[in-house]
């Protein structure tokens, strides 16, 4: 019914509007008119109207900025509710799937409480896919992604620690 209620919010859009709204946002890009489309791809820009990491780590993001009061357990089992919904709402595909594990994996981080582990559960994370799709190793947005995924734990703490010296701590987060 959410999907539903996109397109017919954008029924009164242009036509090109009514195809890219629900192709940004959900990745279903049936409606997308076919010249868009050919532009999309002449300036190598389709991937807007596919489902990534972008859209994980926004929602997830927005979900843990909205979820700061509640216990860091409780944040991360609402994170993977969040996550699971989102994964139903935009269709399972590779790369929903292939995003989806990277935000587990952080939500496994943030749930230990421990960045020493959280590395671990990428790396088994990877190891996972990897088994279930070995042609993965060639692919580049599953490279990019595991990298994207390890430079956050790497990064985020030293940052965060930072950022905390000038801006309160759930922001700095």
């Amino acid at each position: 019914s959410l999907r539903a209620g996109l397109l017919a919010a954008c029924a009164d859009l242009d036509e090109q509007a009514r195809g890219l709204v629900p192709g940004i946002a959900l990745g279903d890009d049936r409606e997308l008119p076919a010249t868009l489309a050919e532009d999309l791809r002449t300036v190598s820009l389709t991937h807007v109207t596919a489902v990534s990491g972008a859209h994980v780590a926004l929602v997830l993001g927005i979900a843990m900025a909205l979820l700061v009061w509640l216990p860091r357990p409780w944040r991360a089992v609402m994170g993977a509710l969040v996550l699971a919904a989102l994964v139903v709402l935009v269709h399972p595909s590779a790369s929903v799937l292939r995003s989806a594990t990277m935000g587990a994996v952080l939500l496994v981080g943030l749930l230990l409480a421990r960045p020493r582990t959280a590395l671990p559960a990428l790396w088994a994370g990877v190891v996972v896919l990897l088994l279930h799709d070995p042609w993965l190793a060639g692919s580049f947005g599953f490279v990019l992604s595991v990298s994207a995924t390890a430079g956050l734990l790497l990064g985020s703490g030293p940052l965060t620690q930072r950022w905390s010296r000038y801006l309160p701590r759930p922001l700095a987060a």
